[in-house]
C-alpha cells in the first residue's frame, strides 16, 4: 500500500501527547465558542503570565500547533505556541466570534506564523548558484516575484510587514543569498553575522 512506499521526514518533533489536557480544553472551547484561560510562557521575553483568550483557530505550521485568538490581556489578535501553554481551562463563558478574524491577511503579511503589524516593506534578495534553483521551485510567499539575473542567479521580491522569519530564511542560504534592499535589513543581517562570529571561538 501507499504507507509502504511513502516516506515523510521532518526536522525536529514535538510529542503532543504530553499536552493532551491543553489540547482537549482548546478543542472544546474552539468548538463551543467559549473563552479559555491559559498560563503562557513567552519565549522571547522570558516571562510567564495568565490571560483569557477568545479562541478563533488552531493553526498547524511547520510541525508546530498554535492557538490563535483574541488575548484579553493585550486586547488584540495573538498566537500562542502549544508547548508554551502550561495550563488551559474553559471559563464556561461564551464569546461572539467575529465574521472575519483577519488572520489569513495578517499571516500573509509575514513570512511564516508571525502576525505582520508593521509598515509594508519591499524586500529584494539575490540568490545565486544551486540555491537560486531551490528558490525557484516554490512560491515562498504570496507576494513573491522572481526575475532572472544572469545565467545562475535570480532576484526575489517580497512585500512584508514582519521581517523576523524572512531573516532566518535568508540566512539558511548562506553566502548564496544577498539582501539588496532595504538597506536597513542588509545592515541588520550583517550586524547579526558579526555578532555570531564574535561568539564563535574561530581561528582564521
Amino acid at each position: 500500500g501507499l504507507k509502504d512506499v511513502l516516506l515523510v521526514r521532518t526536522t525536529g518533533h514535538v510529542d503532543y501527547d504530553q499536552f493532551r489536557q491543553q489540547l482537549r480544553a482548546i478543542s472544546h472551547c474552539l468548538l463551543n465558542d467559549q473563552i479559555i484561560e491559559i498560563t503562557y510562557r513567552a519565549a522571547w521575553r522570558g516571562e510567564k503570565y495568565a490571560t483569557r483568550v477568545d479562541p478563533y483557530h488552531l493553526l498547524y505550521f511547520d510541525g508546530d500547533l498554535y492557538l490563535v485568538g483574541r488575548s484579553h490581556r493585550s486586547d488584540g489578535l495573538r498566537m500562542f505556541k502549544l508547548p508554551r501553554i502550561e495550563s488551559a481551562e474553559s471559563t464556561g463563558e461564551t464569546f461572539k466570534r467575529p465574521a472575519d478574524t483577519k488572520i489569513e491577511r495578517q499571516l500573509a503579511s509575514g513570512f511564516g506564523v508571525m502576525l505582520g503589524r508593521g509598515p509594508e516593506t519591499d524586500v529584494t534578495v539575490r540568490f545565486s548558484g544551486p540555491e537560486a534553483r531551490l528558490v525557484e521551485e516554490r512560491e515562498w510567499h504570496p507576494s513573491q516575484r522572481l526575475e532572472p539575473d544572469g545565467d545562475d542567479a535570480i532576484v526575489a521580491h517580497y512585500k512584508l510587514r514582519d521581517l523576523v522569519e524572512l531573516k532566518r530564511w535568508v540566512r539558511s542560504f548562506g553566502p548564496a543569498a544577498t539582501v539588496l534592499s532595504p538597506e536597513s535589513l542588509a545592515n541588520e543581517m550583517a550586524a547579526d553575522l558579526k555578532r555570531g562570529l564574535e561568539n564563535c571561538d574561530c581561528v582564521w
